[in-house]
């Protein structure tokens, strides 16, 4: 399989991801907010569909920037 093209720093919001940032009571980063309002963005099917669909395309899923540990206490982002 030859693969045109790889993103190794693909941002992906994922449900359990955001529900435990907003149940943190920290600040949540106004861009982190503004994002998770795109589905490609949250929603793996979707996601699925957009690289499918783009051809000889992967992706490695990251959490997005920032990371939680820039913005959580020591205890909620082991």
């Amino acid at each position: 399989m030859t693969v045109s093209a790889l993103d190794i720093n693909c941002h992906f919001l994922p449900h359990a991801y955001l529900a435990a940032v907003r149940k943190s009571g920290v600040a949540i980063p106004h861009m982190l907010e503004r994002a998770s309002a795109f589905p490609l963005m949250t929603e793996v099917s979707v996601r699925l569909d957009a690289i499918s669909s783009a051809g000889d395309v992967r992706q490695l899923p990251s959490l997005a920037s920032p990371p939680l540990e820039q913005y959580a206490p020591p205890d909620l982002s082991p």
